[in-house]
């Protein structure tokens, strides 16, 4: 004999399975929890490890940063890494849902709030700053950005007018 429940009977929507946790997180209402942390390692072959709220080590995220670091790349990867592992974490432990069985369900959860949570860096104090992610126009080093930002608005960020040129094909 079988039991027929309909998803919201689970707390699931019927939009794919999804709870209104998952619903929440996509649309940047709901939080991530401010549990767990990236800590400074003591060796070279890990420099930083992530760990949870009980302050317990979470070791396939150490085993992927150990690879990191073994590969060569800079310890400041390995951390900015586990930051970003971190953040994929909270978002599991927000939906109540292991690592292990992680679905399509829990990262369209995450992209949506990644996309739609607020974010300080995002914010422009005057109307005639540079866009986020625009280098320093004092630097001597130009971005594509800055040159099509140039290109586009014939300004430059005092206000004066960008020579117009015209780039070799």
């Amino acid at each position: 004999m079988f039991l027929l429940v309909g998803a919201e009977d689970l707390g699931m929507s019927s939009f794919h399975g999804m709870s209104s946790v998952h619903r929440d997180l996509m649309d940047g209402r709901g939080q991530l929890p401010s549990v767990g942390e990236v800590v400074k390692g003591s060796r070279p072959s890990l420099p930083w490890f992530v760990v949870d709220a009980a302050g317990r080590e979470i070791e396939p995220v150490s085993r992927y940063l150990r690879d990191l670091a073994l590969g060569d790349a800079s310890a400041l990867t390995g951390r900015s890494y586990g930051y970003d592992l971190l953040r994929w974490f909270r978002g599991l432990w927000a939906v109540d849902v292991g690592w292990e069985q992680a679905t399509e369900a829990e990262m369209t959860a995450m992209v949506g709030w990644l996309r739609t949570a607020p974010n300080p860096q995002r914010r422009r104090s005057h109307p005639n700053s540079m866009p986020a992610g625009v280098i320093n126009p004092q630097s001597p080093q130009v971005s594509p950005l800055l040159l099509t930002y140039h290109i586009v608005t014939g300004r430059l960020n005092s206000g004066r007018t960008a020579r117009k040129s015209v780039r070799p094909q």
